[in-house]
Order: C-alpha cells, then sequence, then structure tokens
C-alpha cells in the first residue's frame, strides 16, 4: 500500500478505536449512573419493602395464633363441660367428642367413663331399692312380735297384778318401755335408711333428754356411770342419726370398758356456730 494510504488508514483506524473507546467510556458511565439510580431507587424501597414482608409474615402468625388458639379455646371449653356434667351427676347425655384429632383420645375416655358411672349409678340405685325393701319389710315384720310382747306383758299384768310386787310390776313397765322404744327405733331405721332420698324432718332435740333415754335403753350395768359435765342445749337436728351416733359412742365405751367402776362422760360446748359434743371414756 502507498505511503499516504497506509497512513489515512490507520488515522481512520485510530479515529475509529478512539470512537470506540469514547462511546464505551460513555456507555460506562451510563451504566454507572443507572446503577447509581437503581441502587438509590433500592436503599430507598428496601425498608418498605423488608416491612411489608415482616407484617406480612406478622399477620399471618397472628391468624394461624389466632385461628389455633380458638381451636383451643373451643376444645377447652367442650371439655371442661364434659367434665362438668359428669361431676354433676347426668350420665344419661352422651359425651360427644369435637373430632380433633389431637384431643379426641381425652373425650373418648370421659364418654367410657361417663359409661361406666352409668352404670355403676344404675347398680347402687337398684342395690339401694334392695335395701329400702329389705328394711321395710324388717321393720313391719319384727313390729308384730313387738306387739304381741307388749301385749303379753298387759295380760300377766292384769292376770296377775293382785299377786306382784312392785319390783315384778316395775319390770313389767320397763319392759313395755323397751318395745316401745324398740319400735321407735324401727321406725328411726327405716327413715334413717332413706336419708339423703327425701326429706329429713329437722326438730327441737333435748341431748340430754336423748342421752339419759340411750343409756336406759343400752341397761348399762351398775358399775357403769353416764355423767354430764356440761349444761346440754336442745338444738335444731335430725333427731334419728344424732341418736345412733350416741348410741354407738356409749355402747362402744361400756362394751369395752373392763374397770370395776366405769365412768363415760358426756359434754357439750359451743364451737363456732354450732357445738362440739363429746364422748369420754376410761
Amino acid at each position: 500500500m502507498p505511503p499516504d494510504r497506509a497512513q489515512a488508514a490507520q488515522r481512520a483506524a485510530v479515529s475509529g478505536l478512539l470512537n470506540q473507546v469514547l462511546a464505551l467510556s460513555s456507555l460506562q458511565s451510563r451504566v454507572a449512573e443507572i446503577y447509581e439510580a437503581r441502587e438509590f431507587e433500592f436503599l430507598t424501597r428496601a425498608p418498605f419493602i423488608i416491612a411489608s414482608i415482616l407484617l406480612l409474615g406478622a399477620s399471618i402468625m397472628v391468624f394461624l395464633y389466632t385461628r389455633v388458639l380458638r381451636r383451643i379455646t373451643q376444645s377447652v371449653d367442650l371439655l371442661s363441660d364434659a367434665v362438668v356434667q359428669l361431676g354433676t351427676g347426668e350420665f344419661e347425655t352422651p359425651i360427644e367428642s369435637p373430632g380433633d384429632e389431637d384431643i379426641v383420645v381425652v373425650f373418648n375416655a370421659l364418654e367410657q367413663a361417663r359409661l361406666r358411672l352409668a352404670d355403676t349409678t344404675l347398680k347402687m340405685e337398684q342395690e339401694r331399692a334392695d335395701l329400702d325393701h329389705f328394711v321395710y319389710v324388717a321393720s313391719h315384720d319384727f313390729k308384730a312380735p313387738l306387739r304381741g310382747i307388749d301385749n303379753l306383758a298387759v295380760w300377766i299384768e292384769e292376770d296377775a297384778g293382785d299377786v306382784m310386787n312392785d319390783d315384778a310390776k316395775g319390770h313389767l313397765q320397763m319392759l313395755r318401755k323397751r318395745v316401745t322404744r324398740l319400735e321407735t327405733l324401727l321406725e328411726d331405721l327405716l327413715a334413717y335408711s332413706r336419708a339423703g332420698r327425701q326429706r329429713v324432718e329437722i326438730e327441737t332435740v333435748d341431748v340430754s333428754v336423748m342421752i339419759q333415754r340411750v343409756a336406759e335403753d343400752l341397761n348399762l350395768v351398775d358399775s357403769m356411770t353416764v355423767k354430764f359435765v356440761s349444761d346440754f342445749p336442745a338444738i335444731p337436728s335430725p333427731k334419728a342419726p344424732l341418736e345412733h351416733v350416741f348410741i354407738n359412742l356409749i355402747a362402744n365405751a361400756a362394751k369395752h370398758n373392763d374397770l370395776d367402776q366405769g365412768n363415760i362422760e358426756v359434754s357439750a360446748q359451743i364451737d363456732g356456730t354450732g357445738y362440739r359434743f363429746k364422748v369420754c371414756d376410761d
């Protein structure tokens, strides 16, 4: 190539190269500006984006927590109602499970307990009815011979009253009192067996008179003395259960006393809004 054309071509190549360098430099500057703008935009929007993501996550967590809490609360309420149902003795209504697999085992166990309690209650009511029938029949059957004994005592007193001494007449009177007392005890036993299923009559009970009558009916030996070491009140109470308590305590004290002279001391004192009775022996 001629020198002048070679120089011209060289200048053209250098010029084109310079133009490309300038274009690349301009493009680099433009890219840098775009990058800086995007970076600034990102840095400006990033907190809002992050805050939005966190808020959305928190909202989802609150929603899930509220839903789970509602399910737990409903299950606990149903469980509480089932327990209260069993506690109040309502064994006829079935306990239904809410269908939650996590707690269905508990409800199934309560339902099985309800079935067992219902069956046990039914058996107890049947046994109670049988006991009531037995007590009623026994009380009725015992009254007939007791009336016969009382009639015999009356006939003996009428037939042999002129030849009987005062001690014999006193013994007959005591016999008739014991018969009357035994009939009363049978009536009390019948009423006591029905305690809790019918209204118990509250009456004013003179405790000192009751204990004296109990001591007489028990026919304690002369070596056993019942002493009253305080004043006794007249209290409102069911009569039969209270009397049975004193009968058992005094009879037990006399039965197991092996001294030549035994003493049973009965006392009463006010204790708050009620009375405290004490039966003490040797």
